[in-house]
């Protein structure tokens, strides 16, 4: 990943304090757990970051906080903390309840991270075809299709399994009948395209995530209990987060001629860091 010049930086930050009371979500991490004892910050911050890519969404708060309290009662019933398990919560989950609650938001997680390469791939493949002034022969939904046919047998399905739809057959049709003024039928593919709008608010922390693992040599994600148990990607993940949904703002204005995804980047979770914040922060933004 190429390093941002300090001039960059600058102007990027700029634009983001221009923006920050039109955010949606709007957070500094770690909040309620920065006092847990055996709960480093950067463990509570990895926690709340997992949770708000699994849920970004303004009105999915409740279910956000039901994620990340399930992973810390985790990680608090794993270390033998019991006496601050009780202390910080009232009446702690059992852990087929725990398990439920992870398993449920691990699942948008996962989802998510796929939408981020999907969204990637696709944007990487219309900008080179019209640097190259090549024909754009396939669409978004194609590639949502296309990343949808391979993890839904991957991984035993974790995250598409369980579809009525054979996406695997989408994809074959439409490899056979490119047409980018045709989408085929946008009913067969709705399940899917409910979770994309739900989830493509979390390109920017994905992004975060990933450029923190690469700038480490690493290019696939490790699973979540070893993001939450090795937190190093905290800081990293969250500055990248920040000059991504920058970036998304300087080009809202002036989207791509074949790229209609409707990305919303005021819709984005703007994370900071409680401990080394961006700017200086204003209470009413933060709170």
């Amino acid at each position: 990943m190429k390093k941002l010049s300090n001039e960059d930086q600058k102007k990027l930050r700029s634009l983001l304090g221009d923006y920050c009371d039109q955010f949606k979500v709007v957070a500094a991490i770690p909040t309620r757990y920065s006092k847990i004892e055996g709960v480093t910050e950067k463990k509570a911050g990895a926690i709340e970051y997992i949770s708000f890519i699994a849920y970004p969404e303004i009105d999915k708060e409740d279910n956000r906080k039901a994620f990340s309290d399930a992973l810390l009662q985790a990680v608090l019933k794993s270390q033998n903390s019991l006496n601050e398990l009780h202390k910080n919560f009232e009446s702690p989950k059992e852990w087929p309840r725990i398990e439920s609650c992870i398993r449920k938001g691990k699942k948008r997680y996962y989802k998510a991270c796929v939408f981020w390469q999907a969204y990637t791939h696709f944007c990487n493949y219309v900008n080179q075809a019209e640097r190259n002034e090549s024909a754009i022969n396939y669409g978004w939904h194609d590639f949502l299709i296309k990343y949808a046919s391979f993890y839904q047998t991957y991984d035993d399905g974790f995250g598409f399994g369980g579809s009525k739809l054979d996406f695997q057959e989408l994809y074959s049709n439409r490899l056979n009948f490119p047409n980018i003024k045709n989408h085929g039928d946008k009913e067969d593919i709705r399940p899917l395209r409910k979770h994309w709008s739900e989830l493509k608010s979390s390109l920017n922390l994905v992004y975060g995530l990933v450029k923190a693992f690469e700038k480490e040599g690493v290019k696939s994600l490790p699973i979540l209990n070893t993001l939450i148990s090795n937190p190093f990607w905290v800081d990293d993940a969250i500055k990248s987060s920040q000059y991504k949904l920058a970036k998304y703002l300087l080009v809202m204005d002036k989207p791509q001629s074949y790229i209609k995804t409707d990305i919303n980047p005021l819709q984005m979770p703007f994370l900071d860091l409680s401990f080394d914040p961006i700017f200086v922060r204003s209470e009413k933004i933060f709170q």
